[in-house]
């Protein structure tokens, strides 16, 4: 009987050490999971574009995979670069740990540095959203742009000649860099949609763009696209603008705010014939900010729909593959109108004036769409 006790009270003792050591070993090796750095421009992921896009995949992707994100703010004490430099040299940073499997620029404008830094480490994985390269370490994603804006110049000529909507068919572009090959593209496309409405039996040339297209030169220029776009309402008696601007879209906003005052209002506007200050925004899906109340998801917003690119699907399939050991520097993701990778918005908060206006805008901008699809119409892609 004394035998078998210390038998047991030995195994007990053995069970409690051995659990002791396997609870040091648990707390001290925990899991660590794979980083990924994402280096964006200045606004950062709040720049309602690219940024705010790809932080959109950032959360899908962190939804079914556990992954550690770093961006430069953690290098450079909460600030985001404000220039392809800077953004180099953050890069440049991050490699230079080993700690990530794979290194992300958004932005064409960062492909340069991007590759610089990629030929110094030519065994980190490296990857841009929007912007191609011909590096074997260096994941490219290409956008067709032109294709989404070709709907928005087109349903946008369609909504701003509307005599249903008391509109004056005058349409303007206002956007951010000139320079900016992202904008090129969407302006480029914007016209062409925009030229084959007006030239239509439905509109027979009543719709006229204003002259000359307003380049802001800034991503965030608040206080000069509120000037400009109220200058474009009031005195131009613009009835859409178009506006590939990111963050300006606050100031483009508070014109439309300012503008309503006078648009608006049936006591000053002659013959009482009102009529809404409109836009379509461009990157990001930015509908919901030409809503009476922007933290409110509830239209009619005069923000009629926007141009998106699905950067969130984009950094999403890249990250998703370098985390499945799929990595390959010599694909290129592209995303178009096919595959839903650009697009316009549903239309979701300016249903009710599109109806209004005509019951016909939504199948002709369908009937456009299927025509790109099939080649019947064919979109010149931007080459500056």
């Amino acid at each position: 009987m004394s035998s078998r006790s210390n038998i047991l009270a030995s195994l007990v003792i053995i069970v409690i050490v051995f659990g002791a050591v396997g609870g040091v070993l648990f707390l001290t090796e925990q899991y660590e999971p794979p980083r990924v750095a994402i280096v964006v421009m200045n606004p950062g992921f709040e720049d309602m574009g690219l940024g705010a896009q790809t932080k959109v995949g950032m959360n899908n992707l962190a939804g079914d995979i556990v992954v550690a994100f770093d961006d430069p703010r953690v290098l450079r004490d909460g600030a985001f670069p404000t220039t392809a430099a800077e953004a180099e040299e953050d890069i440049r940073a991050f490699a230079q740990t080993g700690r990530y499997l794979i290194i992300i620029a958004v932005g064409k404008e960062l492909v340069p540095a991007v590759e610089t830094v990629a030929q110094e480490f030519p065994n980190q994985n490296f990857g841009i959203i929007g912007g191609i390269s011909s590096l074997k370490n260096v994941a490219s994603t290409s956008f067709i742009p032109e294709e989404a804006a070709f709907l928005a110049g087109f349903i946008g000529g369609l909504i701003a000649f509307s005599p249903q909507l008391n509109n004056t068919g005058r349409v303007a572009i206002m956007a951010s860099y000139e320079e900016d090959p992202t904008v090129g593209s969407l302006v480029y496309g914007f016209l062409q949609g925009l030229q084959l409405v007006n030239s239509s039996d439905y509109l027979r040339g009543r719709v006229t763009l204003v002259q000359p297209i307003v380049y802001l030169e800034s991503y965030e220029n608040i206080e000069l696209a509120n000037e400009t776009a109220y200058h474009l309402y009031m005195d131009e008696e613009v009835s859409l603008i178009f506006a590939p601007i990111r963050g300006s879209i606050v100031g483009l906003r508070q014109a439309m705010l300012a503008a309503n005052k006078t648009l608006g209002d049936p006591n000053i506007m002659p013959l009482n014939k009102t009529r809404m200050p409109l836009a379509i925004a461009a990157e990001g899906n930015l509908d919901y900010y030409g809503n009476p109340d922007p933290d409110i998801l509830s239209g009619p917003s005069w923000i009629t729909t926007s141009v998106v690119f699905r950067a969130d699907m984009a950094v999403y399939d890249m990250l998703n593959e370098t985390l499945w050991g799929q990595f390959n520097g010599t694909e290129i993701l592209e995303y178009n109108l096919a595959n839903g990778g650009v697009n316009l918005t549903s239309f979701e908060f300016s249903s009710t004036y599109i109806k209004k206006a005509s019951e016909t805008y939504m199948p002709l901008l369908r009937g456009v769409r299927e025509m790109i699809l099939n080649g019947t119409i064919s979109v010149d892609h931007y080459s500056g």
